[in-house]
């Protein structure tokens, strides 16, 4: 049996910030049915430059609030394939990244992905959650 005493208790919907992304207070779905973590970017594009992979990508889209049109671009990647919830696999590209959650700030990888269709823009999985939170998921904004 796990030790929850340091554990901090969050719910199905929680504010994030992302230093990494310049991102503060956005509204994420908790979700431990997810293994990995994911955020919604555009204009996802992989080039090669000086002879090494690179990624460039804008977060969130001109529909989102918080969207900035900033453009990040980094070679500092890596490429997973990940099976989504109706059993689908692809490839995708996760970036290391900063997540300020509950008072605590975690690193973890922030699988890239189009969630335009879907109502929250961030996802936060299982990996993160599993050694830091305990979620009650009759809470929202705790």
């Amino acid at each position: 049996m796990s030790d929850t005493s340091s554990k901090t208790i969050i719910g199905r919907l929680e504010r994030v910030s992302l230093p990494t992304f310049n991102l503060n207070n956005i509204e994420a779905k908790i979700d431990t049915g997810a293994y990995n973590c994911a955020i919604h970017v555009d204009r996802l594009e992989l080039f090669v430059k000086n002879g090494t992979k690179h990624i460039r990508f804008v977060v969130l889209d001109d529909e989102h609030p918080e969207f900035q049109d900033d453009i990040h671009e980094t070679s500092d990647f890596r490429e997973k394939l990940v099976r989504s919830s109706n059993g689908e696999a692809s490839m995708r590209y996760q970036v290391p990244a900063e997540i300020e959650l509950g008072g605590k700030t975690l690193k973890a990888y922030l699988g890239l992905t189009d969630r335009k269709d879907l109502k929250y823009p961030v996802l936060i999985g299982r990996k993160v959650l599993k050694k830091n939170f305990i979620v009650d998921v009759s809470k929202v904004h705790i």
